[in-house]
């Protein structure tokens, strides 16, 4: 399905090559021209989702004070949700986007953490940084809070392609001839994913300026929270218990009487070379 979707892409006549770091902005402005319209579909989309089993984690994390900043390109409210569940309040959690009353520089200032930015816009807000000329224009101020957070910290990323040049010029200011990145700057993907050039380059330039950065292979978000939060010492057991109360990720399914037909499992288009030596819960 995918590559049918990609033979009839390549027939429009300014659409940008596949993988292009213009594809996202350029399909998306194609298929919702109007500002409005754009909010509309993302809050639709975003109003039904929840916490995945990664966001719990992450909430984790920051309730462990073992995560104090938060960057995102996203719009959902998902984080938001699953930190108020881990600490049971949002009134600690200093929320900056685009127009919103919380400065990340006065935040940082004060060391009012943890905090949580997002650097497209709320959901919400009809200020959603969406297509590429928006992003050009996108504020500068919290694009300069990012680069001097990297500069003192680390950074590990997660989830984002590098798509856009505003944030990734922000991330590359950020290496100070290596000063920057003092913990070191990871950079996650599933072991399939396409790494854009600019990525590559990010990482080659802060390793040559003798910054420790890494790119590194990871399945999902939810299993390298998942990972990250179990080696956590002695977690609080009101925090395990919210993961214990999680549904149950095996179900315990009853043999078919002997009046059901066989083979239980068809394999009618492939092989069975050999029977699985890893079993994974």
């Amino acid at each position: 399905a995918r590559n049918r979707i990609q033979s009839y892409c390549t027939t429009i006549a300014d659409a940008p090559a596949e993988n292009s770091d213009a594809e996202y902005s350029y399909y998306f402005a194609k298929a919702y021209p109007n500002e409005e319209d754009r909010r509309q579909y993302v809050d639709k989309l975003v109003s039904i989702g929840e916490p995945s089993f990664g966001h719990l984690a992450l909430g984790a994390l920051v309730r462990l004070n073992a995560v104090q900043m938060i960057w995102t390109t996203n719009f959902d409210r998902m984080v938001e949700d699953a930190i108020v569940r881990l600490t049971g309040t949002s009134s600690k959690l200093n929320v900056a986007t685009l127009g919103s009353h919380v400065s990340a520089r006065l935040a940082m200032a004060e060391a009012r953490f943890p905090l949580y930015t997002k650097l497209h816009g709320d959901f919400q807000s009809v200020n959603i940084k969406n297509t590429a000329k928006e992003l050009q224009a996108q504020d500068r101020e919290l694009r300069d809070c990012l680069t001097n957070a990297v500069r003192s910290r680390g950074l590990a990323v997660v989830g984002y392609s590098g798509r856009d040049h505003s944030v990734m010029d922000a991330l590359r200011a950020g290496i100070a001839d290596g000063q920057g990145y003092p913990k070191g700057l990871f950079w996650f993907v599933r072991s399939e994913a396409h790494i854009l050039p600019a990525v590559k380059a990010l990482i080659d330039d802060a390793r040559t300026a003798g910054v420790d950065a890494h790119i590194i292979q990871a399945e999902t978000f939810d299993e390298l929270l998942g990972d990250t939060l179990a080696q956590m010492p002695n977690l609080p057991a009101e925090i395990q218990q919210i993961f214990d109360e999680r549904p149950r990720r095996i179900t315990n399914v009853p043999f078919p009487s002997a009046r059901g037909s066989w083979p239980i499992l068809r394999t009618n288009d492939f092989p069975v070379i050999e029977a699985p030596s890893v079993c994974r819960k």
